[in-house]
């Protein structure tokens, strides 16, 4: 008999970003664990976070195409923004920017 235990998206963004263990934690980790070696794109990754958003114009585009090809960040038009909730919540904590 196999018991699967539900949560609602609300609680995994809530507990995703914070658990060292949770369903998403080696992917989210491992994100983490790359930027390390990647300075620019870090702090590029730091001003979307902080901003919610950042003008292709106004960012170092080399890095948000960059980050964009790691899929963690999306493009639209000329904004570059977080591709998911998920990512903008776990980035946050780690760089422990409060919103």
């Amino acid at each position: 008999m196999c018991l699967a235990t539900y949560i609602t998206l609300e609680q995994l963004l809530q507990t995703a970003p914070k658990e060292e263990a949770g369903p998403y934690s080696d992917h989210l980790r491992q994100h983490w664990l790359n930027l390390q070696q990647y300075p620019k794109q870090l702090k590029e990754l730091e001003e979307v976070v902080n901003k919610g958003s950042v003008q292709l114009e106004e960012s170092n585009s080399e890095q948000v195409f960059e980050l964009n090809s790691m899929g963690l960040l999306k493009l639209d038009n000329n904004k570059a923004t977080m591709r998911c909730k998920l990512y903008f919540k776990y980035f946050q904590e780690r760089l422990q920017i409060n919103k």
